[in-house]
């Protein structure tokens, strides 16, 4: 019975490149849920990309560093570390241009729970940093695929 079941959550895991390469780096890079985007007021988004000293990958908006939730569609790339917009890696530095929210951690899924956002968004500080939640972005400006 137990080989079974075994079987069985093997067949369920998501055994993609991008998967495995985004469990192997640990949180992986923080999306927004495909059928409920986060809650908050939508505005255009500008900003640059910090990535800090802990490997949490900021977007500094109006001079302020806050923590990113990027747009459901983003892919990851650097071993799951980094996010990838219309299939180009992002890099630190990278000018980001957008819509999307800022808000508080509060806003985000599970928050103050132990799930996805409340485990990556604590590690990174999200609380006390704030957070801006991509719903659609570009590296500006446009880089070529690498």
């Amino acid at each position: 019975m137990s080989i079974v079941a075994a079987g069985m959550a093997l067949a369920a895991c998501d055994t993609t490149d991008e998967a495995l390469g985004e469990a192997q780096a640990g949180f992986g890079v923080p999306r927004q849920p495909d059928d409920a985007p986060i809650e908050g007021e939508r505005t255009d988004i500008s900003g640059v990309v910090r990535v800090r000293g802990n490997d949490c990958v900021d977007l500094e908006v109006d001079g302020l560093q806050r923590w990113a939730v990027w747009p459901a569609d983003s892919g990851a790339v650097d071993g799951g570390a980094m996010p990838e917009l219309d299939g180009v890696a992002v890099d630190a530095g990278d000018g980001i241009t957008g819509t999307g929210a800022l808000v508080t951690a509060d806003a985000l899924p599970d928050w103050g729970g132990d799930g996805y956002f409340a485990a990556f968004g604590g590690f990174c500080d999200a609380d006390k940093v704030g957070v801006v939640v991509l719903d659609h972005a570009t590296i500006s400006p446009r880089r070529a695929q690498r």
